[in-house]
């Protein structure tokens, strides 16, 4: 991308010496030489031109930014669902433990319960695979929605440039 800018810029810098060097002919005169201000529209044109890169790389860098905190806040979010499927885990396990010794004393009634816990237990592994992949999608649509956006924002810039380069060389045909 800065190359680009960077080729624009000599563009429009030799577009200006060679007016400057009488590209229109040494002999003839046009409006925009004999006019005091033909400087001053390159200038304006110039400083245009360098506030929209910089306009564009601020919205560059604004929706970078906007992108890693998606990306961060999925991340988060991850591991939050991550933490709680442990403890849900943690929890199902303890339970278990208290089945067993329930099995000691009822062996039908803890056939039931296991049952149960494990079936508690399948469910919650595929809450949280089911969660966890909600999560790595969005982040993965955030992260393509960013450099779709950088991507056109970088397109506009362009544009722009391309527009006002046509633009002035329009001024001196």
């Amino acid at each position: 991308m800065r190359s680009i800018l960077l080729a624009v810029v000599v563009l429009l810098s030799l577009t200006t010496t060679s007016v400057q060097a009488g590209w229109f002919g040494s002999k003839q005169t046009t409006q925009a030489e004999s006019s005091p201000s033909w400087q001053q529209i390159f200038q304006n044109a110039e400083q245009e031109a360098k506030s929209t890169v910089a306009e564009v790389k601020s919205k560059t860098a604004k929706m970078e930014r906007k992108s890693r905190e998606v990306l961060a806040d999925a991340k988060r979010d991850a591991a939050i669902a991550k933490a709680k499927a442990q403890r849900y885990k943690t929890s199902i396990e303890f339970q278990a433990a208290d089945t067993k010794a329930a099995a000691k004393r009822a062996k039908a009634e803890a056939k039931r319960i296991k049952a149960d816990l494990e079936l508690k237990t399948t469910g919650a592994k595929a809450d949280a695979q089911k969660y966890q992949a909600d999560l790595q999608e969005r982040a993965s649509r955030a992260k393509q929605q960013s450099e779709e956006a950088s991507k056109k924002a970088f397109d506009a810039s362009i544009d722009f440039v391309r527009d006002k380069r046509n633009k002035i060389a329009a001024i001196f045909h």
